[in-house]
């Protein structure tokens, strides 16, 4: 075997070596977690993202609304492999969210059926969050 031929070889196994090495971990991604103190921020950003418009007291009313969401989110992606983000609903009470879901599985039967299945799931998160 020719020198260009050993080197060749000696590369080529060093390369499928390493594939089939990194081939054997999972990449994790890193765990997706929001800083609490750039809130105004993230709140600033969230709001141009999802276009909302409010006068000075609602936006101090969802603002607080959406720090509280981003504190469950933080603790659901601190536990769970799936990564959880706010979407345009982040900003909501407690009891918007009860008038919708209510109002929507009343027109919707199958999507009623489906929050009956995974209610239980999302409230025992919840309820770990509160203890």
């Amino acid at each position: 075997m020719s020198l260009f031929g050993a080197k060749f070889y000696i590369i080529f196994n060093t390369i499928i070596c390493a594939v089939f090495y990194f081939s054997l971990f999972e990449c994790q991604e890193p765990t997706l977690i929001y800083n609490l103190r750039d809130g105004p921020r993230l709140y600033a950003d969230y709001v141009k993202k999802f276009v909302k418009k409010y006068d000075d007291e609602e936006y101090y009313t969802r603002y607080h609304n959406f720090m509280k969401t981003l504190r469950k989110i933080n603790q659901i992606n601190l536990r769970s492999s799936e990564k959880v983000q706010p979407n345009k609903y982040a900003d909501w009470s407690e009891k918007e969210w009860q008038e919708n879901v209510e109002q929507t599985t009343k027109i919707d039967f199958d999507l009623k059926i489906q929050v009956k299945e995974f209610q239980p799931k999302v409230e025992s998160l919840f309820k770990d969050l509160v203890e």
